[in-house]
């Protein structure tokens, strides 16, 4: 969600298109729509196809409805869409990278064994490193 604000916010600012029913100047691209396909892209990676053709059937519909109501053009829900699937993306890739680091981390167990000497003998001491 973060990447996807970030993206849509940035657009909308940078290019100023007025939207269709002449309300406002940032019509470029459709944020309503990014975040129904981001969700749409995310329910159908965590729970497979069929879920997922129902949530991109939800977003396509959100999309559809603000061209409807003048507030987007087409090429606005299609940014919106392309923005929102790839914002998910770049999502589950960096949870991905975060969670094979945490595994590595937690594979790396070292061990050592010191000898140290005191006047009246010596004793072991065990490291352990997670």
């Amino acid at each position: 969600m973060v990447t996807e604000g970030v993206i849509v916010k940035g657009l909308k600012l940078a290019i100023n298109e007025e939207r269709p029913d002449g309300s406002s100047d940032n019509s470029f691209p459709s944020g309503h729509t990014a975040t129904a396909f981001n969700g749409a892209e995310l329910v159908r990676y965590e729970y497979g196809t069929w879920w997922g053709l129902g949530a991109y059937t939800l977003a396509t519909a959100v999309g559809l409805s603000r061209v409807y109501h003048k507030r987007h053009y087409i090429w606005d829900v299609g940014a919106g869409a392309l923005f929102g699937v790839l914002s998910a993306r770049i999502g589950i890739q960096t949870i991905s990278l975060i969670k094979e680091k945490r595994d590595q981390k937690k594979n790396n167990l070292n061990v050592s064994f010191s000898p140290v000497f005191y006047d009246n003998g010596a004793k072991f001491v065990v490291t352990v490193d997670l």
